[in-house]
C-alpha cells in the first residue's frame, strides 16, 4: 500500500567531526514502523546512483518507512574532504548518529539500513559500534575493507592505463594513495579499511536480521551468509539483479525494480518483531538549519535552497561566507552533464567553498531531472534534452534569484560539458554575467545533427572499403550510411559556406564575418567586457571545431577570450593532476575578479581625506 508522503526536506545533522547533509522522505502515516536509512556507496557509483537513491527513499516514504538518505563525510554535500584524517571513524559516526536520529522520530519503532557497496560495509561497523539498525540490507557490499581495497586497485589501473597511458599525468593519487575514477583514498584511510571485516565487527554486536543482495550475480554472498548465521541472526540471501545498470553512467538512468520491490518485501515482514528504538543509547545529534564548514583561516555555511519553475522545483545550495563581509559577485555553479551539483568529482563543492571563504557566495543548483530537483531523468538518454529552451530557462532563473538574494549586482557563471554550453549562452544574453568559465563543453552551438557529423568527421568512415564490406554482410544498416552521408555532406556545405568571409577577412576587403552564431556571441560578449575562458582537456571535439572554424585562429578578434588546456584527457577531468590545474583556473580567476572589484571600488572612492 501507497501514501502521499510530505515533500522531502534537506537536512543537516550536526556529527563531529564533520556535519552530514541528508534528505528526509517523511510519511504521512501515523502507524507505529520501521524508519530506513539509505547508506552510499563510494566514489564513482555514489554519484551515478544519487537518482535512483533518490526515487528508492520517495517509495519508501510512500510505502509509510520514514526514509533518509545522506552523503557521508568529505562525499556529496557533507562537511569534510576526502584527505581529511580519521575518514572512516568519521564515515561510521555520520551513520551511527543518522540513525539515532531517524531512531528518535516520533511513531518509529525499528530502524532499517540498506547500505550499498562500501555503505553495506560501513553500516554493520556502525551497527558493532552502537548505531541502532535492526534490520540490515547489504547490496553488492564487499564483505571485507581488502575485497573492496582489491577491487578498486583493479579499477584504478583500468583508468590509468586508459586516462594516462604515457604517465604524462605522473601519480594518480601520491606517493601511496589510491585514486579510482578521480575519487582519492589517502594512505591512513587504506590502513583503516584493510582492517574492516563485515561478519568480525558484527559479532560485537548485530542486527536482528541481515538481507544480503550479490551485484548481478557475480559477487558471492555465501561465504559472508555462512560467516554470520552463527552469530544468530535471521539471514537471506537473493541475486541482486541491476547494480550494474543503477551505477552505469547518470545520463543512463535506470531503476532497479525488482530491488526495490524485493527490499520492501522484505522490510514488511519484519516490522512487528524484535528489538525496538528504545534500546539505543546513541546520542541524538541536532537538526541544524545549514552546515559550517571551515575551508583554511574562514567559515563558510551552506544553506539548501529551492527555487520554483513551471515543471516543480530546482533544488540547490547556498554557500556563503559565515565570518566576513560579502563581495559584490556570485558565483553559479551549472550541473556538468547530468551530475548533480556537487561538480565533477566533487569539483564545484571545494571550489564555491574556497570562494565563499574569500567572501564570494555561490549558488550550486541542480536542473530539471538532475539530483534532487524535480522532472524527469530519464530524457537524458537523448542528450539534445540538456539543450532545450526550457533548460535554458532555468539557468536564466537561477542568475534571478542570485539578484532577489542580494548577492551580486555581478554574476559568475563556471560550467563543465551542458553546464559550459548554458554559461556560454546565458552570458551573452544576460549582461548581469561578468565571467563565463567554460570546462570542455560538449558543445557551442546544439542542433540534432551534431553528434552525427562528429562521428562523420572521424576519419572519413563512410569512404573506407571496410565500412562497404560491413554493409554487405548486415553489420551495418542503410539507415546508419545514410545517416553518416548526410553528416559528411551539412559538414561539407557549412566549411563552404565560409569560405568567401573568411578570404575576405584574410584579404582585408571586408569586416570580419558575424554570421556564425559562435562568433555573434562572441562579439556580444567581447563589446560587452564579459570575460571568458575556454578550457579544454585534450581530445575535446569542441576545441577541434573551433579550430577548423577559425575561431581559435582567430581569437586576437576577441581579447576577453582566454584559452586554457588543461592536462590529461578526460572529458570530466578526473586525475587528480587535471582537478588540480582545474581548482587553480578558478582561483586564478577568483584572483581577478576580486582585483577588478577592488579596483571599481578605489575608482569611486573620493579623491583626498
Amino acid at each position: 500500500m501507497t501514501e502521499a508522503s510530505p515533500p522531502a526536506r534537506p537536512i543537516v545533522l550536526d556529527v563531529a567531526p564533520d556535519g552530514v547533509y541528508g534528505t528526509f522522505h517523511d510519511t504521512a502515516s501515523t502507524t507505529p514502523g520501521s524508519a530506513v536509512l539509505i547508506c552510499p556507496p563510494w566514489g564513482w557509483d555514489e554519484i551515478t546512483s544519487y537518482r535512483a537513491r533518490r526515487e528508492w527513499a520517495r517509495r519508501l516514504a510512500a510505502e509509510g518507512h520514514p526514509t533518509l538518505r545522506i552523503d557521508l563525510p568529505g562525499a556529496g554535500d557533507s562537511a569534510g574532504g576526502p584527505t581529511d584524517p580519521d575518514r572512516v571513524d568519521a564515515w561510521c559516526s555520520a551513520i551511527r548518529a543518522s540513525a539515532a536520529w531517524l531512531a528518535a522520530r516520533p511513531g518509529v519503532t525499528r530502524v532499517a539500513a540498506i547500505g550499498l557497496g562500501l555503505g553495506g560495509l560501513l553500516a554493520g561497523t556502525a551497527i558493532a559500534a552502537g548505531a541502532p539498525i535492526a534490520d540490515l540490507v547489504l547490496w553488492a557490499s564487499p564483505e571485507t575493507g581488502r575485497s573492496f581495497l582489491r577491487e578498486q586497485r583493479a579499477f584504478a589501473s583500468l583508468q590509468t592505463a586508459r586516462l594516462d597511458p604515457t604517465g604524462a599525468l605522473g601519480s594518480l593519487g601520491g606517493p601511496d594513495g589510491l585514486e579510482v575514477g578521480g575519487f582519492l583514498l589517502t594512505p591512513e584511510t587504506i590502513e583503516d579499511l584493510e582492517k574492516l571485516d563485515a561478519a568480525a565487527q558484527l559479532t560485537r554486536r548485530a542486527p536482528e536480521r541481515v538481507l544480503l543482495l550479490d551485484r548481478d550475480g557475480m559477487s558471492d554472498t555465501r561465504r559472508l551468509a555462512t560467516r554470520l548465521r552463527p552469530l544468530d541472526l535471521d539471514v537471506s540471501a537473493a541475486t541482486g539483479a541491476g547494480w550494474s545498470d543503477m551505477v552505469f553512467h547518470p545520463e543512463q538512468y535506470s531503476e532497479p525494480e525488482p530491488i526495490f520491490e524485493r527490499v520492501s518485501a522484505w522490510l514488511a515482514t519484519g516490522t512487528a518483531r524484535g528489538r525496538t528504538t528504545e534500546e539505543s543509547a546513541v546520542p541524538v545529534p541536532r537538526d541544524v538549519s545549514s552546515l559550517e564548514v571551515t575551508e583554511g583561516d574562514a567559515r563558510v555555511r551552506e544553506t539548501p535552497i529551492r527555487i520554483r519553475q513551471p515543471f516543480g522545483e530546482l533544488s540547490g545550495i547556498v554557500t556563503e561566507p559565515a565570518d566576513r563581509p560579502l563581495q559584490p559577485v556570485t558565483a553559479v555553479f551549472l550541473n556538468a552533464g547530468a551530475v548533480r551539483r556537487v561538480g565533477p568529482n566533487r569539483l564545484w563543492v571545494e571550489a564555491a567553498r574556497r570562494w565563499a571563504a574569500r567572501g564570494v557566495p555561490s549558488v550550486r543548483m541542480d536542473l530539471a531531472g538532475l539530483g534532487d530537483a524535480d522532472g524527469d531523468p530519464r530524457q537524458y538518454a537523448d542528450v539534445g534534452k540538456f539543450y532545450t529552451p526550457e533548460f535554458g530557462a532555468s539557468v536564466a532563473a537561477i542568475v534571478d534569484d542570485v539578484e532577489a538574494r542580494g548577492f551580486g549586482p555581478d554574476c559568475v557563471l563556471i560550467g563543465l560539458c551542458a553546464g559550459g554550453y548554458w554559461a556560454f549562452h546565458t552570458a551573452a544574453d544576460d549582461p548581469r554575467v561578468v565571467a563565463a568559465l567554460i570546462l570542455n563543453p560538449r558543445a557551442m552551438i546544439w542542433d540534432d545533427g551534431l553528434l552525427a557529423r562528429r562521428e562523420a568527421r572521424k576519419g572519413g568512415q563512410i569512404l573506407e572499403p571496410g565500412v562497404w564490406k560491413r554493409l554487405a554482410r548486415g553489420e551495418i544498416g542503410w539507415s546508419r550510411v545514410a545517416a553518416v552521408s548526410g553528416a559528411v555532406a551539412a559538414t561539407a556545405i557549412r566549411s563552404l559556406q565560409r569560405v568567401p568571409a573568411r578570404v575576405a577577412e584574410r584579404l582585408g576587403t571586408s569586416a570580419p564575418a558575424s554570421g556564425d552564431p559562435v562568433e555573434s556571441r562572441l562579439d556580444t560578449l567581447r563589446d560587452r567586457g564579459t570575460r571568458v575562458v575556454l578550457a579544454f582537456s585534450g581530445e575535446e571535439p569542441v576545441y577541434d571545431e573551433l579550430a577548423t572554424e577559425g575561431v581559435i585562429g582567430h581569437l586576437d578578434r576577441w581579447p576577453n577570450v582566454e584559452l586554457v588546456m588543461l592536462p590529461g584527457a578526460d572529458h570530466t577531468i578526473r586525475p587528480l593532476p587535471a582537478q588540480e590545474a582545474a581548482l587553480r583556473l578558478l582561483d586564478r580567476e577568483l584572483d581577478r575578479l576580486l582585483a577588478r572589484e577592488s579596483a571599481r571600488g578605489s575608482a569611486l572612492e573620493p579623491a583626498g581625506g
